[in-house]
């Protein structure tokens, strides 16, 4: 969890960019990054600061969403345990979600069942856009494409911990109907995350085939 401090410095930087007339909120990372801050202050009505931590379903609304995307579940099991067999020992956690940003399948380490289901990187926990500003699933099922939300490219202030690196899955028809997503809330770099998003998205195209 972020200090005060580097919540509120976030918290400032977002605020300041937004009241400069005429200019695009930048934070550090690519286009769409600025864009989705934007969507959130301006569509989506977010304060950085005001952001709750996100919602984990019961086992019972849980179980309805599941139920939807059973068959694209059951697709993705070899290569969520693929991933975490590669990354579990660095730290990352393997969460699939469906189209609405709810995780369906994730695989992490049981010694930190607490503090990832506190963090979000749960089974049950949802991650739209609209709910939790921007983050690398929300904003990939917004702009359907794989990307890096690293560190304080987050919109919540609660969230600029974390890292998430995802890739979209998309069904026979074109659309994505769930994201592959890897987070770790240790210190990373763009760097590395670009190259770990080239193995999201093989394993993303392996489930799609």
């Amino acid at each position: 969890m972020p200090d005060r401090e580097t919540m509120r410095d976030h918290m400032d930087g977002i605020f300041k960019a937004a009241a400069t007339t005429g200019a695009a909120v930048e934070p550090v990372g690519p286009s769409m990054i600025r864009k989705s801050w934007e969507r959130c202050l301006h569509n989506f009505g977010l304060d950085p600061g005001r952001v709750h931590k996100p919602v984990v379903l019961t086992s019972t609304e849980l179980n309805e969403y599941r139920d939807r995307a059973d068959e694209i579940a059951w697709c993705a099991k070899g290569e969520i345990q693929r991933l975490y067999r590669r990354l579990g020992d660095l730290g990352y956690v393997i969460l699939l979600t469906d189209d609405n940003g709810v995780t369906i399948d994730y695989l992490g380490n049981d010694g930190m069942r607490d503090v990832l289901r506190e963090a979000g990187l749960y089974l049950g926990a949802v991650w739209a856009e609209d709910n939790q500003g921007t983050n690398g699933v929300g904003t990939c099922l917004q702009e359907g494409v794989s990307l890096s939300v690293v560190m304080d490219d987050h919109f919540a202030a609660h969230n600029i911990g974390l890292t998430c690196t995802v890739a979209p899955i998309h069904g026979p028809d074109g659309d994505v109907r769930a994201v592959l997503d890897i987070s770790t809330d240790r210190p990373t770099t763009r760097e590395i995350q670009a190259v770990l998003r080239t193995v999201v998205e093989n394993a993303a195209r392996r489930i799609e085939n």
